[in-house]
């Protein structure tokens, strides 16, 4: 049993760990590095381009976060961690799956108007990527308590 507990804590432990390096990586690296070495317009399209995508690993990886962290609770007792856990990646899947699948179409609606696109969308965009790395910060800490 004490196995099974420690692989549903690993697997959880892993896709939320891969989902918050992503996310660091793409706001703190990726992002900032495209709006400093590309003009405007490419630097737009490359991460409008990337959006899709992103969002879609961010949920499929925390579904499997979820499931890992909620197969614990089962095996070893919900307790207020695993709990925390799940509420706060829950508000992070919400968050990713509200960016893929409404705001990225509007933004790209937007776009193909030409009524601005990912500029007349950037406060939500932050707002929504900075409300999912909160959760799965807060999720994956749970998880080591």
């Amino acid at each position: 049993m004490e196995t099974l507990v420690s692989l549903t804590r690993l697997l959880a432990d892993l896709a939320l760990g891969v989902w918050l390096g992503a996310m660091v990586f793409f706001s703190f690296v990726t992002s900032p590095a495209a709006f400093t070495h590309l003009d405007q317009v490419d630097a737009t399209r490359l991460v409008t381009g990337v959006f899709p995508q992103y969002h879609l690993v961010g949920v499929v990886l925390g579904v499997v976060g979820l499931i890992g962290a909620a197969a614990t609770g089962m095996l070893a007792g919900f307790d207020f961690f695993i709990l925390t856990t799940l509420v706060a990646g829950g508000v992070a899947v919400a968050a990713a799956a509200y960016a893929r699948w409404v705001l990225v179409p509007r933004v790209e609606a937007a776009e193909e108007s030409g009524e601005g696109g990912l500029h007349e969308y950037s406060r939500e965009v932050v707002l929504l990527n900075s409300l999912a790395v909160l959760g799965v910060a807060v999720a994956f800490v749970g998880l080591h308590f």
